[in-house]
């Protein structure tokens, strides 16, 4: 059977269920399957017709029929999926689990041998929440920051690229050890939503980490000061896994996530993510990959900074900035000395701070997507308040020699940078004549 022929029948049975035709729908796919015997997708198109149908014992066999050929193919999140679909329809189907496992470690997704030590999951040998982790304990090749001082630099992969990695290729849960997995087949929950659902809305507290086992879901960036529209970012469809900035810095979600289609997500909650990590760094490593590429895919749609490239450039860009840490109380930039470069933050909060005789005043506190230390660049002049870390922060740094060829060869940056600095300029010296503080989320230049 031919692509075009497969995907003819597949259309076919699709419109079929949507007609009710639910016996039709399970006649194609039973060919689709037979046509193609390894594909999971049939096995778990049927078991959602039986589920139409109300009959809930051939929905349990056709899962399983898909939770094992997942499980073959090394698609982790959709195996684990089908699994607990079945679990929920019959809790006394507990023996799939070990099924799955074994065949997991067949694929080599799972370190055999090394799942004999006994712990509690869920609980830590540490009390500290996710936002504690220190990045430079969890990369092993991060260094002191050249660029300040109280800052690692943390070095990740490229981003330029598209966003291309997904669980299907760099698996979240590829590196457990299989008492691990199996515990995490017990704790992770199944969530659906039908298409239009919201999952959460930006600013809603962050206590989970999700992944796509069925469908697709777009994150959407709400209206805030530096944009009055809503902006979709990049579709989320199988394997890929999100919310993982907000679990790992203990901030609220930074987007809407709504699904686009019926979906089905794994969620991984703060405390069993947390058991994960502590079991095998590389999972943490893992999730800082796509963290990084999905805030700067965010900074790059959103922030004021990159409005100044062309789209095709902004991935480019945003590549020759580098990855900081910043501790608490950190000064990023000192007053009265140049800035040692242009500072995007990401994730954290900034305070600008001007020291005076009569004591010091707060500016502006930036929040992430907000830059300083650009006015300082640009007129090669002396910074005239401080930046200081208020908390932890993630920050993106672009070093003065970088910024300068960069500079050089947009000079649509500069109209931007000139534009804004006259604009804060004018605010700056109203908020220190009275003496009063700006509002958060107010850009200040520096």
């Amino acid at each position: 059977m031919g692509r075009s022929e497969l995907r003819r029948r597949k259309d076919r049975a699709a419109e079929a269920v949507r007609c009710g035709h639910f016996s039709a729908a399970l006649e194609i796919y039973a060919d689709l399957g037979r046509a193609e015997p390894s594909e999971p997708d049939w096995p778990r198109r049927r078991a959602d017709v039986f589920r139409r149908m109300d009959r809930p014992e051939q929905e349990i066999e056709a899962l399983e029929r898909a939770a094992e050929l997942y499980a073959s193919a090394g698609f982790a999140v959709q195996a684990i999926a089908a699994y607990k679909r079945i679990i929920g329809l019959d809790a006394e189907r507990s023996g799939i689990r070990e099924r799955l496992v074994a065949l997991l470690a067949q694929r080599g997704l799972t370190l055999p041998g090394s799942g004999t030590k006994p712990r509690i999951f869920g609980r830590t040998r540490k009390s500290a929440p996710l936002d504690e982790l220190i990045l430079t304990d969890a990369v092993p090749d991060s260094q002191p920051a050249q660029l300040l001082d109280g800052a690692a630099d943390i070095p990740l992969e490229n981003t330029t690229g598209a966003h291309t990695d997904s669980l299907r290729t760099i698996p979240l849960f590829g590196s457990l050890d299989e008492e691990t997995l199996r515990h995490l087949l017990d704790r992770v929950r199944l969530v659906s939503l039908s298409e239009g659902e919201v999952l959460f809305r930006q600013g809603d507290p962050a206590d989970a980490l999700y992944a796509v086992a069925e469908g697709a879901v777009v994150p959407i960036a709400e209206p805030d000061a530096s944009s009055d529209r809503r902006v979709r970012l990049a579709v989320l469809d199988e394997g890929e896994f999100f919310g993982e900035i907000g679990l790992v810095t203990n901030r609220p979600r930074n987007a809407t996530v709504e699904a686009i289609v019926d979906t089905r997500l794994l969620s991984v909650d703060r405390a069993v993510m947390w058991s994960l990590i502590e079991d095998d760094p590389r999972v943490f490593k893992t999730v800082l990959r796509f963290l990084r590429k999905r805030l700067i895919d965010r900074l790059v749609r959103t922030s004021p900074i990159f409005a100044a490239f062309a789209r095709a450039e902004r991935g480019e860009i945003a590549g020759q900035f580098r990855l900081l840490e910043v501790k608490d109380g950190t000064v990023l930039i000192e007053q009265g000395h140049l800035a040692p470069g242009l500072l995007v933050l990401l994730a954290g909060q900034l305070q600008v701070i001007f020291m005076a005789p009569d004591g010091d005043k707060v500016l502006a506190t930036l929040g992430p997507g907000e830059f300083c230390g650009e006015r300082s660049l640009l007129h090669n002049e002396p910074t005239m308040a401080g930046v200081v870390a208020s908390g932890k922060c993630w920050v993106l740094a672009l070093p003065e020699p970088r910024f300068r060829r960069i500079l050089s060869r947009h000079p649509q940056l500069r109209d931007l940078i000139e534009r804004v600095a006259a604009e804060r300029e004018q605010e700056n010296e109203m908020t220190l004549r009275q003496g009063a503080r700006h509002g958060d989320g107010d850009l200040e230049l520096i």
